[in-house]
């Protein structure tokens, strides 16, 4: 299932560009019992494919329940602020980070493929590790099956990895607001065969709110995030 069409996607402002093809909603389809993964390499949707189109038109069906493409900001743009709500029933608001760089994921608890979702949490889960050492940044995992990820389901399963609460927060929200926080970081998923099929992607804001680097699939490592944050907090 071919979905994004990209043609080209930067780190950040002045950084080397990453430029690649997404395809299969950014590296996962989840079909059946398992999550299958067909590629892992970063992009920007700008041109709808046929799936692309149908997801678009699924979303309008659904009232904008789901994220739409070609919604992504660009790299430098302020990223909209969104409220949604934390594993221990918390408000949160990405504004409320100001003066820190944060990185921010999407995922869901019930993902059953080692090499989609979890993988992402155990290189966030490195990324926690480094942070409590440097006394600044924060995590957001975003999640994309609010139906099943309640607060109570992300908090046992922050526990499970050993999130630290305050420094890594798993968000919730009702179907409209995760679409819209998902979309503005050109992240597309819905529902198939009581499964979600998403992309995969991390994205860092810097202390001000902007966009400063995103990377698409699972092409990405702790190491190159830390830097992104450092350097993103050093303005």
């Amino acid at each position: 299932m071919s979905f994004l069409n990209p043609a080209g996607r930067g780190r950040g402002s002045g950084m080397k560009a990453r430029v690649a093809t997404t395809l299969a909603i950014g590296g996962v389809l989840l079909g059946g019992g398992s999550c299958r993964r067909e590629s892992d390499v970063a992009g920007r949707p700008l041109r709808p494919s046929p799936a692309d189109a149908s997801a678009s038109a699924a979303a309008v069906a659904r009232g904008g329940l789901l994220p739409e493409p070609n919604r992504a900001i660009a790299l430098g743009d302020s990223v909209p602020d969104f409220v949604l709500t934390d594993q221990n029933g918390r408000t949160v608001r990405l504004s409320q980070f100001r003066g820190e760089p944060v990185a921010v994921t999407f995922a869901y608890t019930r993902c059953p493929d080692a090499t989609a979702c979890p993988m992402t949490m155990t290189k966030f889960a490195k990324l926690n590790a480094a942070l409590a050492k440097e006394k600044s940044g924060r995590l957001l995992a975003v999640t994309v099956d609010p139906e099943t990820d309640t607060p109570a389901v992300l908090a046992d399963y922050a526990k499970r990895i050993g999130a630290d609460p305050e420094r890594w927060r798993f968000l919730t929200g009702d179907a409209r607001s995760l679409a819209r926080v998902a979309e503005s970081f050109g992240v597309l998923y819905y529902p198939e065969h009581g499964k979600i099929v998403h992309s995969q992607a991390v994205a860092v804001v810097d202390p001000e709110g902007r966009l400063a680097a995103v990377y698409y699939g699972s092409d990405w490592e702790p190491e190159q995030i830390l830097k992104d944050l450092e350097k993103a907090r050093n303005g």
